[in-house]
């Protein structure tokens, strides 16, 4: 008999980790998204369509679903044809601010969501930007002026809605991720995440505000990928950084490292597995390559300053009469492209076959799309064309991305700490190419701002990252269609748990949960 286990996923942001989680089914188990709560619009226009998606069999998405993500047909259309199925995404995503909304009317919306369920799973993570290294870094240049902010920050305290509502609804298991800087974080000198631990390790405890008939609620906390040897919350507390994950050891085309914390119910007496690295780390070829080409343009107000393939091809000439001499191999390299920029060619993957790239095909592919949707070009300056051509080149022939040293100074940007890029290391990375046969660096909300950390390996294409070649990174399928503007789209996919690295998670959860209780539907 197959059991569906519900999970509440909290701060869901577009859905990634909810979306690994629905996708899995093994052994008669199966998750399902019963509520995502979000506050952004955007991002929670992009968990009701993905939940609207989700009321039909694989193989009876309508076509009509097909046809919106083509822009063939309005979203208000597709909605009208599926009215049953539009109830039921109403009633599985909730766009609210935890934290400022009503602590009553969240649970009461849990409550509704769970129907008596007791076998469930919470999921999710407090917004990451306080915890971050360049958050708090933003931050202190505000708390230098305003001292008072620092332990008044909402934001570091966000986390404490997450354990309220384990402490008051009691799953069986959580899944808490966060990023790596929570790991350094401090509120007045105290290491905040010592403090989360000892929280969650007794949720009732620390929640301050209610008064519980018994506040023995325990959690057993536990690492995704290194066993704990004792179970003892003093042992984690020293040796915080085993809760991190690597996200290109397990199969994502993509150097995300994230903390990811797994809590059991101290009366389930199971100890999860650990995640199963790969041997074979996915790369940005194989990742993007079979996408369709997307040449850049120049952004409108620059269009005084002449034909696109104009302007790239000044860059060679710059390259060629530069003060400082380019190399010979840079130079043959964009002689190459630009004769390839007329042809519209795209560079191809080469399929090694390996099974980890197999399952990441079989994950983001769908034969129902007729061209792949958010996936438009974004326009450039013709400055940083020039720039992203000649580094695209640079690191073709380098195998890294260059640094503001390497550049020509003719092509330097006009910023007052260029200087200190090009002598230093603050700031020498400013633009960063995705190198071809690695896993990607970080995709991060900053694409939404500009492309110089994510240029596209292909000088042909002279440009930065398409809102779906980010996605396909972070292993979102190819029918998850992102709402909103592009610049949203961005900071959703920036956000967001790579969806195959929560299937793997889910697969975790999972074992601690098969053969537990009773059917929960």
């Amino acid at each position: 008999m197959n059991r569906t286990i519900p999970v509440i996923d909290l701060f869901a942001g577009p859905g990634g980790l909810g979306e690994g989680f629905e996708s899995y089914f093994w052994d008669h188990i199966k998750f399902r998204i019963s509520l995502s709560i979000e506050k952004d619009r955007y991002a929670h226009e992009t968990l009701f369509l993905r939940s609207f998606f989700r009321q039909f069999d694989e193989e009876n998405v309508p076509s009509e679903y097909y046809l919106y993500l083509a822009r063939k047909i309005s979203k208000e259309q597709l909605f009208e044809l599926y009215p049953l199925e539009v109830k039921r995404a109403v009633n599985q995503t909730w766009c609210a601010e935890l934290g400022k909304i009503s602590s009553d009317d969240v649970d009461i919306r849990i409550k509704d969501a769970l129907c008596g369920a007791e076998r469930w799973v919470l999921i999710g993570g407090p917004p990451c930007q306080a915890y971050s290294i360049a958050g708090r870094s933003r931050m202190a240049r505000v708390w230098k002026d305003n001292p008072g902010l620092k332990r008044s920050d909402h934001r570091h305290y966000l986390y404490q809605e997450y354990l309220r509502i384990i402490a008051e609804h009691n799953p069986a298991v959580f899944v808490m991720e966060n990023v790596k800087g929570i790991l350094s974080a401090s509120i007045d000198g105290a290491p905040l995440f010592t403090q989360i631990l000892q929280d969650l390790e007794y949720p009732r405890q620390a929640v301050s505000s209610r008064n519980y008939k018994s506040d023995k609620l325990k959690y057993q906390l536990h690492s995704f990928v290194e066993p704990s040897q004792t179970g003892d919350i003093i042992e984690l507390i020293n040796n915080p950084k085993r809760f991190i994950i690597r996200s290109e050891q397990f199969g994502i085309p993509q150097k995300r490292h994230r903390v990811i914390i797994i809590g059991i119910r101290s009366d389930i007496d199971t100890a999860p597995s650990c995640l199963i690295p790969v041997v074979d780390q996915l790369t940005v070829t194989e990742a993007i390559s079979d996408l369709p080409v997307r040449v850049s343009s120049i952004s409108n107000r620059y269009k005084n300053a002449g034909n696109w393939s104009i302007v790239i091809m000044t860059t060679l000439d710059i390259c060629e009469k530069a003060s400082v001499p380019i190399s010979n191999e840079v130079i043959c390299c964009m002689k190459k492209h630009l004769i390839r920029l007329g042809r519209k060619t795209l560079y191809r993957k080469t399929a090694r076959g390996n099974q980890v790239f197999s399952e990441f095909l079989g994950f983001v592919s769908d034969t129902a799309l007729s061209e792949p949707c958010n996936h438009e070009a974004r326009s450039h300056m013709p400055s940083d064309l020039q720039r992203y051509f000649f580094a695209s080149c640079f690191a073709e022939i380098n195998h890294r991305a260059p640094r503001l040293a390497d550049f020509p100074k003719e092509l330097l940007p006009e910023h007052k700490n260029v200087e200190e890029g090009v002598t230093g290391n603050k700031y020498a990375d400013r633009f960063r190419v995705q190198l071809r046969d690695e896993p990607s660096t970080t995709i991060t909300c900053h694409i939404s701002k500009d492309g110089h950390y994510f240029i596209h390996p292909d000088p042909s294409q002279c440009r930065s990252l398409t809102v779906r070649e980010a996605a396909r990174l972070q292993t979102f399928p190819d029918n998850y269609h992102f709402e909103g503007p592009r610049t949203s789209q961005y900071i959703q996919v920036g956000n967001a748990v790579p969806p195959m690295l929560a299937l793997q998670l889910a697969d975790v959860v999972a074992g601690v949960l098969n053969g537990l209780g009773q059917n929960n539907d």
